[in-house]
């Protein structure tokens, strides 16, 4: 006879307590691809959307050494400010029929250019959090890392120990 798949209320329904946090710190456990550079520097990347790269974009990108991206983050955001505040003026200057140049916003203007921008900012931020993680994958490739090994763990500290600690396992037992 099968046994019925577990599910997450599986963990939380029998068992000593200490039995039930082991199995809670089961399910929060994540993958993280380990590079090296030859500098012995380490660096865990986890797998999967990032949420860092959603909400801070440019500045989580140029925290992690990605130039290229970060500035560019930056500068889509100050572009589409300034397309809507470009949009605010001409499409209220085109319904009255005034000059671009003359200081006239109507109410209908400011939330076409303020929607526009929240939509393109709002597409960048799901792009950075979807592709942040790989983008810093092969920022470390190019910046000299060497891909080492997938670890499961908690947190990009605990994998980085947990590889660490299987390296040197491994050292020890060749002698």
């Amino acid at each position: 006879m099968a046994r019925p798949k577990a599910t997450e209320l599986d963990y939380f329904s029998c068992g000593s307590p200490e039995e039930r946090k082991r199995r809670v710190s089961e399910l929060s456990m994540k993958t993280y691809k380990i590079f090296v550079s030859p500098l012995d520097r380490m660096e865990a990347v986890k797998q999967g959307s990032s949420w860092p790269g959603f909400f801070f974009g440019g500045l989580w990108a140029l925290s992690k050494k990605m130039w290229g991206i970060g500035f560019g983050l930056l500068g889509v955001a100050i572009f589409s400010d300034f397309i809507a505040g470009f949009l605010i003026g001409f499409v209220d200057g085109f319904l009255r029929g005034a000059d671009i140049l003359e200081p006239t916003e109507s109410i209908f203007s400011v939330r076409v250019a303020n929607r526009l921008d929240l939509f393109i900012l709002m597409g960048v931020m799901g792009v950075c959090g979807q592709f942040g993680n790989r983008w810093r994958e092969k920022n470390l490739v190019t910046r000299g890392y060497e891909y080492k090994e997938t670890v499961e763990a908690q947190t990009p500290q605990a994998a980085l120990a947990s590889w660490v600690k299987e390296a040197r396992e491994e050292k020890s037992g060749d002698f």
